[in-house]
């Protein structure tokens, strides 16, 4: 949703940086600037996409097909992680469709990405969910926005936007 309305986000397989950001605001001198890896609960190595509804049916039953992939590569080093639950897709009608769709997730899923977690001016705040922007003060990392949060100042404080980038 963006203003109140549902809006389609293309998230192409090779990521164009919209903006590049030189610097993180400083505080006493020092960066505002954190970065962890993402949890192990978030990393889906093994996925059966199951497509092409039958909607006179109910449960996993109702889908008549399944694209599986996985990576052996991720099931090494991090044991085989599926979550069935998600990868149901009413949409998805096609095997070309669906097999691409399957490998798109799953190179988006099978490793666990750094997030690097910012604070900005508002001479960033056209940025929001899902641009694509180059870390400069990273080593000129691109990554995409999870997460864009505005945070006002006040008398003794400028206003700040945390950003919250997966690299």
């Amino acid at each position: 949703m963006h203003l109140g309305s549902g809006r389609l986000i293309v998230r192409p397989d090779l990521l164009t940086s919209v903006r590049t950001i030189p610097a993180v605001r400083l505080a006493r001198g020092s960066k505002v600037h954190a970065r962890r890896k993402v949890a192990y609960a978030e990393i889906v190595n093994r996925i059966n996409l199951l497509y092409a509804r039958d909607w006179s049916d109910e449960g996993e039953t109702a889908y008549q097909s399944v694209a599986a992939v996985d990576d052996a590569a991720s099931i090494t080093v991090y044991g085989e992680m599926e979550r069935p639950d998600v990868f149901r897709c009413d949409f998805v009608t096609s095997a070309a469709m669906a097999s691409s769709l399957a490998d798109f997730y799953l190179a988006r899923h099978k490793d666990r990405p750094w997030l690097h977690i910012f604070d900005v001016f508002l001479d960033h705040s056209a940025l929001e969910f899902a641009d694509t922007i180059t870390l400069g003060f990273a080593g000129d990392q691109v990554g995409e926005i999870q997460q864009a949060r505005f945070s006002p100042g006040d008398t003794s404080r400028m206003d700040v936007i945390e950003l919250v980038v997966k690299v």
